[in-house]
């Protein structure tokens, strides 16, 4: 599931709505909700972030929450033409181990970009690399 899905369903969850109750309150098909929810469809557009942020009555937080969940929540990335070929192969190889990528090895490689709000992973002495 993507980000959006989690925190989509999170916030029905939390208002103790069914997807059925949900779907209807937001004017779609309870196949839609489901469909969002598990991750089988992709990220929808900011309007529905809109849509929901008003039939919930979301908080600022809880919207803004929406929001970034959206925007991590791409299925596509386009690359600059002028990247380097090696950005390239990172990002394909990224793709192939995605699954594989243990909490360590995201903790490296956002010490290795520099991200902010990088939180410290346990236990970093074990390791290990992805399967090839």
């Amino acid at each position: 599931m993507s980000p959006f899905s989690i925190t989509f369903k999170a916030l029905r969850v939390k208002r103790s709505l069914s997807q059925k109750e949900a779907a209807n309150l937001l004017g779609f098909e309870q196949s839609f909700v489901s469909a969002i929810e598990r991750g089988h469809k992709p990220a929808p557009k900011k309007g529905f972030v809109d849509l929901v942020a008003l039939k919930y009555q979301l908080s600022n937080d809880e919207k803004f929450s929406l929001i970034k969940a959206l925007s991590i929540s791409k299925h596509i990335y386009i690359l600059s033409p002028q990247a380097p070929i090696e950005v390239f192969e990172i990002f394909i190889a990224l793709e192939k181990q995605a699954n594989l990528i243990n909490k360590n090895q995201i903790y490296l490689i956002k010490l290795a970009l520099g991200l902010e709000q990088i939180t410290p992973t346990p236990n970093l002495q074990n390791l290990e690399a992805p399967k090839m």
